[in-house]
């Protein structure tokens, strides 16, 4: 979406820089709404991370998919506001 500046890769770590940081309230209903996808991450500011644990036995392709698509959903809809 047009909230998003950059998305970057090193390794297993993953990042979307928005444009602008979320506000407080932001943060948390983006938090919330990844959640709702079934996904866990705390969006920081202005960056959202993802870093799978890859020593866990039942992770698999659906798991990396599964964070990317909720990801893309969450992000592609936030408007970033500053209060």
């Amino acid at each position: 979406g047009d909230a998003v500046r950059e998305v970057r890769v090193l390794g297993a770590i993953g990042v979307c820089e928005l444009r602008e940081p979320l506000c407080r309230d932001g943060m948390a209903a983006v938090q919330r709404r990844l959640v709702e996808e079934g996904v866990w991450l705390r969006p920081f500011g202005r960056l959202v991370y993802t870093m799978p644990p890859f020593n866990c036995d039942e992770l698999s392709e659906d798991h990396i998919r599964k964070i990317g698509e909720a990801v893309y959903k969450i992000l592609s809809d936030v408007r970033c506001e500053r209060k």
